[in-house]
């Protein structure tokens, strides 16, 4: 039996044509500057895309047929909540603005949503009819990000440690997967349930 129930529209599109971490003097940095903010995304067999009006696809980094794809079997789309981001800019500081993460869907919503509440399937409702995303796991954060929430600066192995333990169980976000082999589109404003396991 299952139990449907409301999340929030979707507040923020956003495409990742490139990798957010890369090398600078030998440490892997991360950096949110080349996320590309859109007013719809393409969810496709093989992950999100972007098409402009003149018919130009880009692709997202997390896409199969990106050419320097990071796909690794469960990661073709992220979700976040503008909830999570409220509670990491009072943990870190302004400069965890709405997105920084780098997940593709980011819903409006005031509630907390800890991994142990997204069993299930996420439907959202299109003009063109619902989209579901199942096989939902946490977005376990890296270092590099979490070196960004701390400011960027050196930090003690302690501070990471609790900034890595803050981030887990869902704030950092989540991975999901298109169900069926149908290209969908989904735009802000969207609505978005959540179908869960009860």
């Amino acid at each position: 039996m299952s139990h449907r129930s409301l999340l929030g529209p979707i507040a923020r599109l956003q495409l990742q044509p490139r990798s957010l971490k890369h090398e600078v003097d030998g440490k892997n940095v991360y950096d949110p500057s080349g996320l590309i903010s859109v007013d719809h995304l393409m969810l496709t067999p093989t992950g999100a895309a972007h098409q402009d009006a003149d018919g130009t696809r880009t692709l997202d980094v997390h896409n199969t047929q990106h050419p320097q794809s990071k796909h690794w079997g469960q990661n073709p789309f992220s979700v976040g909540f503008t909830s999570h981001y409220a509670a990491m800019t009072k943990r870190f500081g302004e400069h965890l603005t709405l997105g920084c993460a780098g997940e593709g869907i980011i819903i409006e919503t005031t509630q907390s949503t800890p991994s142990d509440d997204m069993t299930g399937t996420l439907v959202i409702e299109t003009r063109d009819g619902p989209v579901q995303l199942a096989h939902i796991i946490v977005a376990a954060p890296c270092a590099p990000f979490s070196t960004f929430a701390l400011g960027g600066a050196t930090c003690t192995t302690a501070d990471l440690k609790s900034a890595l333990q803050f981030l887990n169980h869902g704030t950092r976000g989540y991975y999901c997967q298109l169900v069926g082999a149908t290209e969908a589109v989904v735009r802000l404003g969207d609505l978005v349930y959540l179908d869960s396991n009860v």
